[in-house]
């Protein structure tokens, strides 16, 4: 019998193992993501459907509808371009990932149709010729990073056709950053680098940002270079937008009692700029931008306090927030206001004033009673 049992436990060993390790993978929780993650579908996501690529992810998006990339991926297995040829209105959020394309054989994204916004993430492209081509269409480019890594006369974007609008982001190629050779080209902010600007391709312009043939680039209305050689010439270049004003989007803590910590965590403002487009910016991200406020976080709120705005200061602007509202405690009005203050003491003494003439005439009539 004892015998039987051991065969019956040998038998049962393969199936008991797998299953008791799984058992104690979905009760500690951390394998789970990993094997959830490895039995994924493709990187590219429409409306919760995953694609295995760029091509089919854009056929299926509706007008006006959004691809996530989901996870790190590879652009596409092997050499070759991605086309996107599908004329409708769509964006391809990177969702702060990173896409590759490893292989120098034209490995690129290229747009020839379509309203097409790519955004929010890093393309790293080993192509030969650029990462990102616009042949036509109407694209915008927001809060990317592209970089080309592979020979000296590739470009991180090529433009031949159509309009490309640059809002902001880096962009780095060897010989040029940005080349554009028909259509046309704004910029409203960003960073540009040309890593190989001495390469000569073909007598083409130096520089970063340049043009040939029929093309254009140009900035945007209020946008401005930090370089006068910025078009042709500098092999870096930073566009920036010119501000033109700053509001508080979200007041910060305002009630204290006097000798209480000032806590301006939730501040938060919208920086705008002269080109119509506009930034939030969190207290956490205040020393970044150069914004700067009358009353330091931490520091100690006094009584004198009552009443007073916050003064926020940006590139010459300045934003205020609603009145601090400071007290003693324990029921004491607030003292800040000095009208105020002086008014609740004249109060104070005139009713004090009031009970002890009170007390004195009743006194008097008892006294007067009395005799």
């Amino acid at each position: 019998m004892k015998v039987e049992q051991k065969h019956l436990f040998r038998k049962l060993m393969p199936v008991f193992v797998p299953v008791a390790i799984l058992l104690l993978m979905i009760l500690t929780g951390w394998p789970v993501g990993l094997l959830s993650a490895q039995a994924a579908g493709g990187p590219f996501q429409v409306d919760g459907t995953d694609y295995d690529t760029l091509e089919n992810a854009v056929a299926a998006v509706s007008d006006g509808g959004t691809i996530i990339l989901s996870r790190d991926a590879a652009l596409r297995e092997g050499a070759g371009e991605v086309l996107l040829d599908v004329d409708k209105t769509y964006t391809f959020d990177l969702n702060g990932k990173t896409l590759t394309a490893y292989s120098h054989y034209y490995s690129r994204i290229v747009i020839t149709a379509g309203q097409v916004t790519i955004k929010n993430g890093d393309f790293i492209s080993q192509s030969d010729v650029s990462a990102i081509h616009v042949n036509n269409g109407d694209v915008i480019l927001d809060s990317l990073t592209v970089h080309t890594t592979g020979h000296s006369f590739q470009r991180a974007i090529t433009v031949s056709g159509g309009s490309l609008s640059i809002l902001s982001g880096t962009y780095i190629g060897g010989e040029d950053a940005v080349f554009c050779n028909g259509g046309q080209v704004v910029i409203t902010s960003g960073h540009f680098i040309a890593e190989d600007d001495g390469f000569d391709n073909f007598g083409v312009p130096n520089g970063c940002l340049v043009t040939d043939g029929g093309g254009t680039i140009s900035l945007a209305p209020g946008s401005y270079a930090d370089t006068p050689d910025w078009l042709n010439g500098a092999p870096e270049v930073t566009i920036l937008s010119a501000p033109s004003g700053i509001t508080v989007k979200t007041q910060p803590r305002l009630t204290y009692t006097h000798g209480g910590t000032l806590d301006l965590s939730a501040l938060e403002v919208t920086l705008i700029y002269k080109n119509g487009t506009s930034r939030d910016v969190a207290f956490a991200d205040f020393e970044a931008d150069n914004i700067t406020t009358s009353y330091l976080n931490g520091a100690s709120v006094k009584a004198e306090d009552n009443g007073k705005a916050i003064e926020i200061s940006w590139s010459g602007f300045v934003a205020y927030t609603n009145p601090l509202r400071v007290s003693y405690g324990n029921g004491v009005p607030q003292t800040g206001d000095y009208n105020n203050t002086m008014l609740w003491m004249l109060l104070g003494g005139a009713s004090l004033l009031g009970i002890g003439l009170i007390i004195v005439v009743g006194r008097r009539r008892y006294f007067l009673n009395s005799h």
